[in-house]
């Protein structure tokens, strides 16, 4: 296992594993992402964000990024948990907040992906290519709340580089940021350890 610079913090009483990631080329990742609306035709469903599942994207530098997560969550669960990986499973998109978007939900990721609902995400993972400018107060950062107490709620001030890993059962939202001249590009991943007997966040 590589040398990984890892951090915890805890976040409306959820742990949440901050790694440092020097070696994805977000500006490239965003290329692809954006061009994508001009080769491609969007209908958007009117939900929440616009969200894009990952596998339409072939170059390597996105794809690079979405193994890089994969890799980084199974090393650390092997490395943390002292337990070897028999078999894992990534279900990946992006996620576009527009300055414009007057709307941000709580949600979690329990169910793993489409069509696999009744397999549990053991980790959810997000790492920010693009963030909001012209942020005031809890603007553009990563809400929380608290899993027993639904009025406690607590930001994350988020940062380019750096991967945000958390239990995909923890409530959580992006927080609009109606200031920004740029959209907030995400790109995120729910990671399904099948023989995962524990996790790395709460030991």
């Amino acid at each position: 296992m590589k040398t990984l610079n890892v951090a915890k913090k805890m976040v409306a009483d959820n742990p949440v594993m901050l790694v440092e990631i020097d070696d994805i080329k977000d500006e490239e990742v965003v290329k692809e992402v954006t061009d994508a609306f001009t080769n491609l035709t969007y209908e958007d469903d009117d939900g929440v964000g616009i969200q894009i599942r990952s596998d339409i994207f072939m170059d390597f530098p996105t794809r690079h990024m979405f193994d890089e997560a994969f890799q980084t969550v199974t090393s650390l669960y092997k490395y943390l948990v002292k337990e070897e990986v028999s078999k894992a499973y990534q279900s990946s998109w992006f996620f576009i907040n527009k300055p414009d978007e007057g709307n941000s939900n709580f949600h979690h990721h329990t169910e793993f992906a489409d069509k696999w609902t009744k397999s549990t995400t053991t980790y959810t993972w997000t790492y920010y290519l693009q963030l909001p400018d012209n942020c005031i107060d809890d603007e553009g950062k990563l809400g929380f709340q608290k899993f027993d107490d639904t009025s406690v709620v607590e930001y994350l001030e988020v940062f380019p580089k750096t991967l945000y890993i958390f239990s995909g059962a923890a409530w959580h939202r992006p927080m609009i940021s109606p200031n920004s001249t740029k959209d907030r590009i995400v790109a995120a991943g729910n990671v399904c350890i099948a023989n995962a007997s524990k996790s790395f966040l709460f030991l």
